[in-house]
């Protein structure tokens, strides 16, 4: 699923816009914009990413990486009626994290010129 609109508050709204772009471009990995986790998939494509057996899974990463064709379905995404989020700030850093240093080579080549830089 593909959020077209988000009904949550304007800096939320920017970090998750921010970070998915910035994903994108530091990705080899072709990764949806804006995709939740959210879906509808065969057993086949379950059974690859399974086959991964990732600690810290991102799973609209391993979803694109695993090569299967992926078909967005553009919805308004209501306000939430009941209670809050699961996801506190600590736990979206996480997540945000793991998608960074599982699909993109930026935090090594980071960490070699720094070394480089040091010695």
């Amino acid at each position: 699923m593909v959020s077209e609109k988000r009904k949550e508050d304007r800096l939320k709204k920017i970090a998750y816009v921010s970070f998915y772009r910035f994903l994108s471009t530091i990705s080899d990995t072709k990764i949806p914009l804006d995709s939740g986790d959210f879906c509808v998939m065969t057993k086949n494509v379950k059974d690859k990413m399974l086959t991964l057996n990732e600690q810290n899974p991102y799973l609209r990463g391993i979803r694109a990486w695993v090569g299967f064709k992926q078909i967005g379905l553009e919805y308004e995404r209501s306000g939430r009626i009941e209670g809050e989020s699961g996801y506190s700030l600590k736990k979206l850093i996480k997540i945000a994290k793991d998608g960074i240093f599982s699909f993109s080579s930026l935090p090594l080549q980071i960490i070699s010129l720094l070394e480089i830089l040091v010695f």
